[in-house]
């Protein structure tokens, strides 16, 4: 199966810093970019404390980028995913899935 990589990803990295108080910060940094087929799976939407959210599940497939943990994220455009796990579904280090997660608020 042939699979489109038409989506420009960047996986990022959280990195701790401390801001103008000393007091520890997580931001992000970017890994590495990768061109990305983005596949949706499921989604859910939710009211918790009177406020809507939703959830969309999404599967990523790029070509073998090895190193990628879950405690990561991927950000395509103004969208960010939770990467959930990271799978090499032939274990021929030929392609790398992400199952991710984005929760948009509404």
């Amino acid at each position: 199966m042939i699979t489109e990589y038409r989506h420009r990803v960047t996986i990022q990295q959280p990195t701790e810093t401390l801001d103008a108080l000393g007091e520890p910060m997580t931001t992000w940094a970017t890994y590495a970019e990768r061109w990305s087929s983005i596949e949706p799976t499921t989604g859910s939407e939710s009211v918790i404390a009177y406020q809507v959210g939703a959830t969309a599940n999404v599967k990523m497939r790029m070509r073998y980028t090895p190193s990628i943990t879950p405690k990561m994220r991927a950000v395509y455009g103004s969208r960010t995913f939770q990467i959930l796990a990271v799978l090499d579904m032939d274990d021929r280090r030929a392609e790398t899935t992400l199952m991710c997660v984005e929760e948009v608020a509404t």
